[in-house]
């Protein structure tokens, strides 16, 4: 199954705090990513990067809203992290 990850680099950024070097492209950032979060983390900043409506989103993880708070804020939580920032940065 193909997944569509442009734009991710920008959506990721967004949610960094301070993103101090250029970010991998879009498919590196995906496989980066997807090997620190969670199956549900990645299917929420999916669903946020392809417009997803929050109600949509907790609907199809079967997530009441507190949950999906909590999964929310775990994944800004790791994207700010700077063990994980370093792996999301570009080489070059």
């Amino acid at each position: 199954m193909s997944v569509d990850v442009s734009g991710l680099r920008d959506e990721v950024a967004r949610l960094m705090r301070k993103a101090v070097f250029a970010l991998k492209e879009d498919k590196a950032l995906y496989v980066a990513l997807k090997a620190k979060l969670t199956k549900k983390e990645m299917k929420i900043l999916l669903g946020q990067l392809h417009g997803t409506p929050k109600a949509e989103l907790c609907e199809r993880l079967k997530l009441d809203e507190a949950r999906y708070e909590a999964l929310y804020d775990s994944l800004v939580k790791k994207l700010n992290s700077e063990r994980i920032k370093q792996l999301l940065y570009s080489e070059s």
